[in-house]
């Protein structure tokens, strides 16, 4: 190119660049005009003002932000209007930009992202998750890009359990039960007891249940339950412990121990302990052997029988069904011939039982027999080899 040509290239490349740069400051001068004009004492003069800013679009988003703080009341709700409306629309046109890229996206038009991001990733069906949250609660999604949206969360969760008060039926999308979960989850809030409930309570909707079993984000969406059952503090073990099962996830491990070591406060809730060694079996494996043979000993019953011929069912008994499971041995050959199996949490309790004590006892040994040839770990307790062979 000669060095003519190049002259001209960079002549006309800078008068381009100072015309979209003057465009840019007019359109921005007449938005922050019409800005004012949300003020005016004519209603049709604040009525068309209204109607050219929202014609302008995304290009006048500065001046309505800056138009929501404003100290003219009108000028500040009218703005506050527009700019609701102008995020919902902009929520449209970034649809596929979100699910492609949510960083490349504005901050204002992609609330809570970031944190989102910390908590599920960036993979596509995250990305595709995060869009429907966005569509399903648009309004409280995007409180999050102001300081104190926990009090709008709160008020929306106080709302639909005023709703539930009135014995009437919730009906919430899977979306829009996400959204809320992953408020709750949110690592800057810090939800209410009430607040918690409400959590809890949308986490057996049946569509939502579905969603989490059968949909595209079903994953995602149960990384999602997981984050809140790992954070709900404000949650009873039991209900950890039973959401975690529900939605067959390994997220209550520790709650599971928690029930277990609070086990002689629990004597009215042998239900809670018996499902607390099986969910521990189920997915703690080989981790936490030692932990179950400490209950080897524990001789408080769980469940009981009306018939004098039948067997009770303690501590141990459950616990050493869960050692046979985890080693991956034959439950028959120890004794245990009325085991039913029972979602989530391996086994219903009242099935782990022995049909007399001297086969009881001779399965525990067996246990330790077994433990002693196969584990290196030491014994909790000295062998006794005076029992003899199981059967």
């Amino acid at each position: 190119m000669s060095r003519k040509r190049q002259l001209i290239c960079s002549g006309l490349l800078s008068l381009i660049l100072l015309c979209l740069f003057n465009c840019s400051a007019q359109a921005a001068s007449e938005s922050e005009r019409l800005v004012q004009e949300l003020g005016a004492s004519r209603f049709s003069t604040r009525s068309r003002a209204e109607e050219k800013l929202l014609n302008l679009g995304y290009g006048s988003y500065q001046a309505i932000t800056a138009g929501a703080a404003s100290d003219n009341p009108e000028i500040r709700y009218r703005s506050q209007r527009l700019l609701k409306l102008l995020q919902r629309a902009a929520f449209a046109d970034q649809h596929h930009q979100l699910r492609r890229n949510p960083w490349l996206v504005p901050e204002e038009l992609a609330p809570g992202w970031e944190a989102f991001h910390q908590l599920l990733g960036d993979g596509e069906d995250s990305r595709e998750l995060y869009v429907l949250i966005l569509n399903s609660e648009t309004d409280l999604m995007l409180t999050l890009n102001h300081s104190g949206w926990q009090s709008q969360f709160e008020k929306r969760c106080a709302d639909l359990q005023a709703f539930a008060h009135q014995r009437r039926q919730i009906e919430l999308e899977p979306g829009a039960i996400a959204a809320l979960i992953f408020l709750a989850s949110h690592p800057e809030n810090q939800p209410s007891g009430a607040a918690t409930s409400v959590v809890n309570m949308l986490l057996s909707d049946g569509k939502f249940r579905d969603a989490a079993t059968r949909s595209r984000s079903s994953d995602v969406l149960k990384s999602l339950i997981s984050e809140w059952i790992s954070k709900s503090r404000n949650s009873s073990a039991v209900q950890r412990l039973s959401d975690a099962a529900t939605f067959e996830l390994d997220a209550a491990i520790d709650v599971a121990r928690e029930i277990i070591e609070g086990r002689q406060r629990l004597h009215s809730s042998a239900i809670y302990l018996v499902n607390s060694i099986f969910y521990l079996a189920l997915y703690g494996e080989e981790e936490v052997i030692e932990e179950l043979e400490e209950l080897l000993d524990e001789e408080q019953q769980l469940f009981g029988s009306r018939r004098s011929s039948e067997m009770d069912v303690q501590v141990r008994d459950a616990a050493l069904a869960a050692l046979v499971y985890i080693t991956d041995q034959s439950h028959q050959d120890y004794g245990f011939h009325d085991l039913r199996p029972k979602r989530g949490y391996l086994y219903i309790g009242s099935t782990a039982k022995f049909r007399s004590e001297e086969i009881r006892k001779k399965a525990i040994q067996k246990w330790r027999t077994w433990r002693a040839d196969h584990l290196q770990d030491p014994l909790p307790q000295n062998l006794d080899a005076s029992l003899g062979e199981l059967f």
